[in-house]
């Protein structure tokens, strides 16, 4: 008996899941623009269609942060002083850049199967193709301070 309220129950959320609407994104990752869902209870505003791709997004941002600060002062003399250890303890020059990293393939949505949430893996019928992307939030460092926005200033 008990078993059977289970099954009902177990039955009756995969009934209800599968009315639940999916929402479709576009991955922001570099070079990938594949299309992947989620529904609206994993929607945490995703940006990317896999791990690999959040990681390949990450590295270049970080390289980027790590360029702009190779061209202030700070960090010209940061580098010098870190080369000029690598060659008093090498002596010689020597490769300090990373091989190239995997290809990966988020993989291919196929037209007869059923899309499903990227994050928890619900299957879906119904895809909401108007759903808004949740706000981000800015940083501290961008955020205005009281009062300081366009909105109050006054105009004459």
């Amino acid at each position: 008996m008990y078993r059977d309220q289970v099954r009902s129950k177990i039955e009756t959320a995969k009934r209800e899941a599968s009315k639940t609407p999916l929402r479709p994104r576009i991955c922001r990752g570099p070079g990938c623009v594949s299309l992947f869902f989620v529904c609206s209870h994993c929607d945490h505003g995703q940006r990317y269609c896999s791990e690999s791709c959040r990681a390949a997004a990450r590295f270049q941002q970080r390289r980027a942060a790590n360029h702009r600060y190779q061209r202030t002062e700070p960090g010209r003399l940061n580098h010098c002083h870190r080369q000029k250890a690598y060659r008093q303890r090498h002596g010689r020059f020597g490769v300090t850049d990373q091989g190239p990293r995997p290809i990966t393939d988020p993989g291919v949505i196929g037209s007869a199967a059923r899309p499903r949430c990227s994050v928890c893996g619900r299957q879906s019928d119904w895809i909401d193709p108007f759903s808004p992307l949740p706000p981000r939030h800015r940083a501290r460092s961008q955020r205005l301070p009281f009062g300081r926005g366009p909105k109050n200033y006054a105009f004459a």
